[in-house]
């Protein structure tokens, strides 16, 4: 049984890769089950890892930064 937004613990991940490869499609495929246990905060800099992740946690309790390039 899920537990209620409140009462799950936080969670950040932090992706600040410029390339898409294996890590970021490895996160992706955990990012649903994370979400079910934790309130995810994603600060990620791949923009189609960006939009990739958005799909995947669509009406999840999750929140995402779209990083600057850092270089």
């Amino acid at each position: 049984m899920e537990q209620s937004a409140q009462n799950r613990p936080k969670a950040v991940v932090l992706s600040a890769a410029t390339g898409y490869g294996g890590g970021e499609r490895s996160l992706e495929a955990l990012l649903p089950l994370l979400a079910r246990d934790y309130q995810l905060h994603l600060l990620i800099e791949n923009r189609r890892h960006m939009a990739h992740s958005q799909d995947l946690l669509l009406g999840a309790d999750a929140c995402m930064t779209q990083l600057p390039r850092l270089y």
